[in-house]
C-alpha cells in the first residue's frame, strides 16, 4: 500500500542506512523474518531459528510508523514504543 501511494516505509529507510558491505547479509535475514510472519497461517508450528527477540521492538516501532504514514494517525497505544530506548548498539548502520 505504501509503495502504491508513494509513501516511504520504515523498512525502506532502514535498508537505505545499512552499510553497503552488509546489504547482502541483511536482506536475506529481513526477508526470512518477513516471510515467516507473512505465512504463519500456513504452518503455525514452524519456528524461526535465528529470531532475535530484541528486534521485536524495532519491528513494532516500524509498523506503527508505517501505519501513521498510511493513515495519518496513530492510536494512543502506539506511543508506548516511542518511549523504549534502543539499548543495543548497532554497528552495521551508518
Amino acid at each position: 500500500m505504501a509503495a502504491a501511494r508513494g509513501i516511504a516505509t520504515f523498512g525502506g529507510m532502514i535498508r537505505d542506512r545499512v552499510r553497503p558491505g552488509f546489504v547482502r547479509e541483511w536482506r536475506p535475514i529481513q526477508k526470512q523474518w518477513s516471510n515467516f510472519f507473512k505465512h504463519a497461517d500456513h504452518n503455525p508450528d514452524a519456528t524461526l531459528e535465528d529470531f532475535r527477540p530484541e528486534s521485536t521492538t524495532c519491528i513494532l516501532f516500524g509498523a506503527t510508523q508505517d501505519y501513521a504514514g498510511l493513515f495519518g494517525c496513530r492510536i494512543w497505544a502506539m506511543s508506548v514504543l516511542d518511549m523504549i530506548p534502543d539499548a543495543e548498539p548497532v554497528d552495521r548502520i551508518r
